[in-house]
């Protein structure tokens, strides 16, 4: 294997004169670090743009934690990463970047869900509806241990109640297949998230789930029941 050598900075105290030696194989942490370029940002994306011309998979990391490449370069080769897995032979390699791929795009849907960013929904969605590996996305949760109010388990439904989403984004995950009555990482449905978080009337009405918001509110007020009786000492 042919290495490939780039000149990047890594920290605001390193200048350009780092080497990074990179093999065509070593792909899964490229976009992983946050590189700063004090204002360079055009000599960053040239250099970001090489890397993934070479064959580097673009990760959550990559949306999320760096701010200095431009949306038009990662999307594009995120797209073609995604459309372009069953082109990889290594079965092992296909399988990694498999997983890379479907943990960026359920992040993604989750992340804007709860920025209610519908076009950028609608980015995801489309793009997963190309690739039968991730048709079924819209039901995908977070996949992260935490991300700010989200956690490991979280659909995009109740990313977007987070968020404290307007009601359009709630139709619009509804519309493409969106599990409301799916219970999110901490044991709760979106509607009883909504309910809780005190979310409008409409949006309340569009998350009811007959049966399982109300085995919720029950087991609720048992579980306040069983509090009080402890308070003060009674017992079944």
């Amino acid at each position: 294997m042919v290495p490939i050598y780039l000149f990047l900075s890594l920290s605001l105290s390193l200048s350009l004169s780092l080497v990074v030696k990179l093999t065509k194989y070593q792909k899964r942490d490229i976009c992983y670090r946050r590189f700063h370029f004090r204002g360079q940002a055009a000599i960053y994306n040239k250099a970001i743009h090489r890397l993934l011309k070479h064959g580097a998979l673009v990760t959550w990391e990559c949306f999320y934690r760096d701010r200095e490449i431009e949306a038009s370069i990662l999307d594009k080769a995120f797209e073609a990463q995604a459309r372009g897995l069953s082109s990889i032979e290594d079965l092992q390699r296909r399988n990694k970047a498999e997983e890379v791929t479907r943990r960026a795009l359920s992040n993604l849907l989750c992340r804007t869900a709860k920025e209610g960013d519908i076009d950028r929904m609608r980015w995801v969605v489309n793009l997963a509806a190309d690739v039968d590996q991730f048709k079924s996305i819209i039901t995908s949760t977070w996949q992260d241990p935490d991300g700010d109010e989200l956690k490991q388990g979280d659909s995009a439904l109740i990313a977007a109640v987070k968020g404290g989403a307007p009601v359009a984004v709630f139709e619009w995950l509804l519309a493409q297949g969106a599990d409301k009555a799916a219970f999110g990482a901490q044991g709760h449905t979106a509607a009883y998230l909504a309910k809780r978080k005190d979310l409008s009337s409409e949006i309340q009405a569009l998350l009811y789930t007959p049966g399982c918001d109300d085995e919720e509110e029950t087991k609720e007020e048992s579980d306040e029941d069983d509090d009080v009786a402890g308070l003060f000492g009674f017992e079944d």
